[in-house]
Parts: C-alpha cells; sequence; structure tokens
C-alpha cells in the first residue's frame, strides 16, 4: 500500500513537473468547455471523480459523459432525479466520443479551449495542471492531493488475490453447461472425441465486442469466423457474463456468425477456473486432456 501512494504521490509531482517544462503550459489558460467520462455504478459507489464539487463551481461548460455499458436511459434519468448536478449527463451511444478522444478508463477528463483539445487525463493529472495554471489555490491543491491518496488507499482499489491457473502441461478441469443451442456440452466427453492429430479449442470471449477496452476484438472475431470449419481443431465457446443478458449474447453470436457451440457462462465461473481475465483468449487442449498453450488473440 505504501508503494502505491507513493506512486500516486511521485505521478502527481512528475506531471507537474512536465507541464511546467511545456512552454505550452507556462500561460494560464481559460478552458471553454470540460468534458468528463464517468461511469454512474462508480459515483453511486462512492468512487466517482474527486473533483465534482470543484467542476460544479465552474462558469464555463462542463458536461459528463457516462460510457456505454451497462446502462440504460431510464437508470440515466433516475440518476439525474438524485444528482441534479449531473444535468447535462449523456450516455456516450456506441462510444462515439471516448473512441474519438482515446478515453480508455473513468473518471477521465478532457479539457478543450477554442476546440482544441488543452488538456486530457485522469484525476491526479488534472490536479497538476489545475496547479500549474493557477485555476486552484495551494490549500485546494493539499485538499485534492489528500482525496486522491484517500481514495487510493480505499479496499476498493487494493490488489485482489490472483485467480485460479490452469498451466500449460496441466489437465483440463471438467465441466457440463447446456450451450445457447439448447444442447448439453461435456467438456470432458468432446475431448474424448479428438482424434490424436486433433485439438480443441476453449474460446473465450466477450460479447461487449466492438469497444473501446477490446480495440481489436473485431479483427480476432473475424479470424476465429473463418477458421472455425477448418479441418483439425474443434472449438467450443465460452461468453462472459458480465454486463450483458442472454438477448445481447444470441445478437453477438449472429453478428459475428459463430457456427461452435456456445455457452453463456453466465456468473463467470468458467473464466475463472480456467484464469482467464482477457478476451479474446483460447486454450488447447489435446486429445489427452493436456493444455498445449494458451493466448490472447
Amino acid at each position: 500500500m505504501f508503494n502505491q501512494l507513493k506512486a500516486l504521490h511521485i505521478l502527481v509531482v512528475t506531471l507537474g513537473l512536465l507541464f511546467f517544462a511545456n512552454p505550452a503550459y507556462t500561460k494560464t489558460q481559460e478552458p471553454t468547455k470540460h468534458t468528463v467520462f464517468m461511469d454512474i455504478w462508480a459515483h453511486y459507489d462512492g468512487a466517482n471523480s474527486v473533483f465534482i464539487d470543484w467542476l460544479n463551481q465552474q462558469s464555463y461548460s462542463v458536461s459528463y459523459k457516462q460510457q456505454d455499458l451497462n446502462v440504460t436511459p431510464s437508470q440515466i434519468a433516475e440518476f439525474k432525479s438524485y444528482y441534479p448536478q449531473f444535468a447535462s449527463i449523456e450516455i456516450d451511444k456506441g462510444f462515439k466520443l471516448m473512441r474519438q478522444y482515446d478515453v480508455w478508463q473513468t473518471p477521465f477528463h478532457i479539457i478543450e479551449q477554442d476546440d482544441k483539445v488543452i488538456f486530457k487525463g485522469d484525476d491526479a493529472a488534472l490536479l497538476a495542471y489545475l496547479k500549474l495554471n493557477q485555476h486552484i489555490s495551494q490549500a485546494q491543491f493539499a485538499h485534492y492531493k489528500s482525496k486522491l491518496l484517500e481514495k487510493a488507499s480505499s479496499p476498493r482499489f487494493k490488489k485482489q488475490p490472483p485467480v485460479n491457473h490452469i498451466a500449460v502441461g496441466e489437465q483440463f478441469s471438467d465441466f457440463v453447461r447446456e450451450s445457447l443451442s439448447g444442447q448439453t456440452v461435456s467438456l470432458g466427453n468432446t475431448i474424448k472425441m479428438l482424434k490424436p492429430s486433433n485439438m480443441l479449442e476453449l474460446v473465450f470471449l466477450d460479447s461487449l465486442c466492438p469497444m473501446p477496452h477490446f480495440p481489436n476484438c473485431e479483427a480476432s472475431l473475424k479470424q476465429l469466423a473463418d477458421n472455425q470449419l477448418k479441418q483439425g481443431k474443434l472449438y467450443l465457446a465460452v461468453i462472459s457474463g458480465y454486463y450483458v443478458n442472454e438477448a445481447h449474447v444470441r445478437k453477438f453470436i449472429e453478428t459475428h456468425q459463430l457456427q461452435m457451440p456456445v455457452i453463456w457462462d453466465s456468473e463467470n465461473v468458467i473464466f475463472k477456473r480456467y484464469g482467464v481475465s482477457q478476451t479474446p483468449y483460447k486454450i488447447a487442449i489435446d486429445h489427452r486432456g493436456t493444455i498445449l498453450k494458451r493466448h490472447a488473440f
């Protein structure tokens, strides 16, 4: 934890020095537009930007964008009724603005002046920028730095224990699940069907593709669709259950023309059992049930 807090402190100081060394930032620049990318669920959980109170006091335009993930217009309307200060919040449909500004996280800030981006960064970077351009006092700087350190030390941001991991050379872990086509799929029985010259590729996917968090996923899925009928391999797809429902998963299968058996891992049990934390991801298994290789693709 000490190292985490120390790293945050170093980041704030370093960014301040970098901005100071850049002539473009040596003058006080009065912004005309500030866009905050956020997550309403994080706000409910007390994990939104620490600068919300400061932003609400500004005279220039401040708008809030909700990432297009696990949220509906009615939920946004309900959020506004609870928090009127977010009256300007809108869903960033299809992650259009996140893609435009290359935003990969929340909360994240984009500051513009005369339609030109003069700053982009997270809360720690914003703190350094505001201090350098004299938009906050020394007392405010100390206040927000303290809030950032407090947020970093929260149990919400503590490192989680590692998940299970079935390594190359180890034996597979069996499961029996119903596929979305209604068939009972046993991994063990599928492996028994393999010939010595064949192998099974257990493919882990996320139906939220395409989105900024998975920039190459569409190309990977096209490659998978092109290869799924080739001789010598069997495929079994496991789709993450986080943030999606069955209808969304079925639409994903149709869109990407997946003709292999597909299991919707609604509670991410199979993902956890095999230690898969990224997608798309493949685990190759031979006819003896041995893990031959595992990797993202």
